[in-house]
């Protein structure tokens, strides 16, 4: 019967091990998603200011 309950109470803790450790890499794949995104939106915004730029002094060629 101790055997019993043993072998449920290390079969319990190998799932909580299971769950923390599913937890911690899921709160490290969020938090690197969301340095991506902002990465990502940083390298737009650079690339739209840039386009704008160019479009800018095209214009500007244009009218001299």
């Amino acid at each position: 019967m101790l055997k019993m309950f043993k072998t449920i109470g290390n079969g319990f803790n190998k799932v909580v091990k299971a769950a923390t450790t599913f937890e911690k890499i899921t709160k490290t794949a969020s938090m690197i998603l969301k340095y991506l995104k902002l990465a990502y939106k940083d390298y737009c915004g650079i690339w739209s200011i840039e386009i704008e730029q160019i479009e800018v002094e095209s214009e500007e060629i244009k009218a001299s």
